[in-house]
């Protein structure tokens, strides 16, 4: 474990390698805000001068073997008023983040099973898969368990919707691993489905 709820120390990670996932937890349940790889960043993003340090909110847990630079916010702080580009980027970054999170928000309130999976499955293949003429390709192992976590979902109700799914063309599978997502199936035949789904 990174960190926890609670915790106040005023540090930024920048992932290298590996995999990261941010949750929350109540009462046993969990339901994962992020899953996040080398390149994306996250911990204390109260990094404007003189902010309060906030404390965190999330669980960060490394699922896979990682390697993280560890920033302190105040050197990150310099670093931002001496590159003033690096600001920007992370500030798009912090938007995309956002209009996931409220992607996801409307899937968990509004969202049918299946319309929350292949949504999750697209969130996840932009960030950690591969674009392979026309399908997304998930190569890592995504358990039913891990997919329940990041849809709100149990796991008995999203191994019947990958079923489902599978049974309907919208995903398939290859050597048994590898999770392919059908984008031309996802755009004309999924309405409620984010526009993720193009080449990336």
């Amino acid at each position: 474990m990174i960190y926890f709820p609670g915790d106040k120390n005023g540090r930024v990670y920048l992932a290298l390698s590996g995999q990261v996932r941010l949750y929350r937890s109540q009462g046993g349940e969990k339901v994962v805000i992020q899953v996040l790889g080398p390149g994306d960043f996250f911990g204390d993003l109260s990094f404007v001068k003189d902010a309060a340090i906030l404390p965190s909110e999330n669980y960060a847990q490394a699922t896979q073997p990682t390697k993280a630079c560890v920033i302190m916010a105040d050197d990150l702080n310099r670093l931002l008023q001496k590159f003033p580009v690096l600001a920007m980027v992370m500030l798009v970054t912090l938007r995309n983040r956002l209009h996931q999170t409220e992607s996801k928000i409307k899937d968990l309130a509004l969202s049918s099973a299946q319309t929350r999976v292949i949504n999750e499955l697209i969130r996840y293949a932009a960030l950690h898969g591969r674009d392979s003429d026309g399908v997304y390709e998930i190569g890592d192992r995504l358990t039913h368990q891990a997919l329940a976590e990041m849809t709100g979902l149990t796991r008995e109700t999203v191994t019947k919707t990958l079923n489902f799914l599978e049974a309907e063309g919208f995903v398939s599978y290859q050597a048994g691993r590898v999770l392919r997502l059908n984008r031309n199936k996802i755009l004309n035949d999924c309405m409620d489905c984010i526009q993720l789904a193009k080449p990336m």
